[in-house]
């Protein structure tokens, strides 16, 4: 699935060193007097100006190809690896960057999945908005112990390329998402700053919430601070993506889409021929639901990570199945009693212990295979 946007730019820790054009191309590009007053990189010294050297980093996706590329500062180095609680970038001046792990939260306003939401572990809480989020959150992480709150403000630039990369992913239906960038100051006991950029995606859909952040936190000197805040800013504003990963992901995704809106409708069918009213009406008021997660899952972002797989899969409340007969698993909606599945993939969920669809006459004569849940 796809991820929020915010969660791109970790990939940069992944990035190659760039072509020698590359270097020739921004050794040429940082002597533009625009670009460096812009990101603050002129410094006056003897009364002569000079310049820092930015370079191009490419990210690459699974295929090896391409997914972005952002101009950094020649001096800066990505660690090959990098454990939990270490920078990801280090540079001149005690320069370190370091991660603050991306984070999701949900809410329903529907009592019932909200509490079932919360069992199954989900974090649930609605978007408290940025100043609550940094002050109760971000604040009390660890590597913010001692560290108060000054400030925060917007950084339109990287913003606008967040909702612009939001924007050119496929969606299922009409949906409000919002992808925007802030910046913050902070200071511990002996004024000693820092800086933190945050990047947020919150998804709103009918009855439901969506949002989650990632963030990455700057320490240096003191007098060095505010030229690495606007370096890491320029670097995000000035991001480059390529567009062939993103038209290859929207194509995908419309394919899926439709496969899995085929199999919901005539999972759809087969209940309401096997179903009671009153069970009819429990399952219409789940498929609301169902419908207004699947939209969500549909539209996530181009790169996945196990982790968010399992996030989704949990949101979606599918439960692992197998058919003995040849050994393949499936994910299927939980909650139910058996499962029996036919030669075209399509599933039958039912609480009712005795319903066999092989002597339903009402679904054509298929064969059905009983299904198992996985142990």
């Amino acid at each position: 699935m796809v991820k929020p946007v915010i969660f791109i730019s970790i990939a940069l820790i992944f990035a190659s060193c760039q072509s020698a054009a590359e270097k020739e191309k921004w050794a040429k590009l940082s002597n533009n007097d625009s670009l460096t007053q812009t990101v603050g990189m002129n410094e006056q010294k003897s009364g002569e100006k000079f310049w820092e050297e930015l370079v191009w980093m490419n990210a690459y996706d699974k295929k090896g190809r391409v997914q972005f590329s952002q101009p950094v500062p020649a001096s800066w180095k990505f660690p090959k690896t990098a454990a939990e609680g270490e920078p990801i970038i280090l540079g001149d001046h005690n320069l370190k960057i370091y991660v603050i792990p991306a984070k999701s939260y949900t809410f329903f306003e529907d009592n019932f999945m909200r509490s079932s939401s919360e069992a199954s572990g989900i974090p649930m809480r609605r978007f408290p908005g940025i100043e609550n989020l940094l002050k109760d959150e971000i604040g009390s992480m660890p590597g913010m112990n001692g560290y108060s709150f000054v400030k925060y403000y917007d950084l339109p630039e990287v913003s606008k390329v967040d909702q612009w990369y939001q924007d050119q992913l496929y969606k299922v239906a009409p949906r409000n998402d919002r992808a925007f960038s802030v910046g913050s100051e902070w200071k511990d006991e002996n004024g000693k700053p820092i800086f933190v950029l945050l990047k947020v995606s919150v998804l709103n859909m009918p009855g439901s919430e969506m949002w989650t952040y990632f963030g990455m936190k700057v320490n240096s000197d003191p007098e060095y601070l505010e030229r690495s805040k606007n370096q890491l800013v320029f670097m995000l504003a000035n991001i480059q993506y390529n567009l062939e990963p993103i038209k290859e992901y929207n194509e995908e995704e419309a394919r899926k889409a439709g496969i899995s809106w085929a199999a919901h409708n005539a999972r759809m069918a087969a209940n309401q021929a096997a179903f009671q009213a009153q069970q009819r009406a429990f399952v219409n008021k789940s498929d609301a639901v169902n419908k207004a997660i699947m939209d969500g899952y549909n539209s996530s972002m181009a790169s996945q990570e196990k982790s968010h797989k399992e996030f989704i899969d949990v949101i979606n409340e599918k439960t692992n199945v197998v058919d003995n007969s040849t050994g393949k698993t499936y994910k299927v909606e939980s909650h139910y009693n058996k499962y029996w599945m036919n030669s075209n993939g399509e599933y039958i969920s039912t609480d009712k212990h005795t319903y066999d669809p092989n002597l339903d006459e009402g679904l054509n004569k298929q064969k059905w295979e009983e299904l198992h849940k996985q142990k």
